[in-house]
């Protein structure tokens, strides 16, 4: 949060997010995957691909979500709380064994996403269905949108 302008202490900040959360919970409002990102995600797991969740968001609510999705079982690692996402990916890429970060692809729905998968120099795709448009996307030069 703080590379959007946010600044307080990690705690401060969580508690910050998880009383927005809830807030927006009670008012009935909850994230939906990206359509057949549950059939994407098994045809890759078959083919041998390890998959990997990373995310600013708490660890408990991806697997939350995952949980609601059906997906849990095709996820091999979580990374939530990832106060930086370059690090983040290259942690994910060290605990999965990847040693050439062109073997590893980080997907994303915001300019921040590719600037991150680039200064971690996986491959870098962009989806256009989320926060930022496809023009925003664009101006990153995503591997793949």
């Amino acid at each position: 949060m703080r590379d959007h302008g946010s600044d307080g202490s990690d705690a401060e900040l969580l508690a910050w997010y998880q009383k927005e959360l809830e807030s927006v919970k009670a008012a009935g409002i909850y994230p939906n995957p990206y359509p057949e990102t549950a059939q994407l995600l098994s045809c890759l797991k078959t083919k041998g691909f390890g998959i990997a969740v990373l995310s600013t968001h708490p660890t408990s609510q991806l697997r939350e979500e995952s949980d609601q999705y059906g997906v849990t079982g095709l996820i091999e690692l979580f990374n939530g709380d990832s106060p930086n996402k370059t690090d983040g990916l290259r942690d994910l890429m060290k605990r999965s064994g990847i040693t050439n970060p062109q073997h590893a692809l980080y997907v994303g729905d915001t300019i921040y996403d590719i600037q991150h998968a680039k200064e971690a120099g996986v491959v870098s795709v962009a989806v256009c269905e989320g926060f930022h448009d496809k023009a925003r996307l664009s101006a990153e030069d995503p591997d793949f949108i």
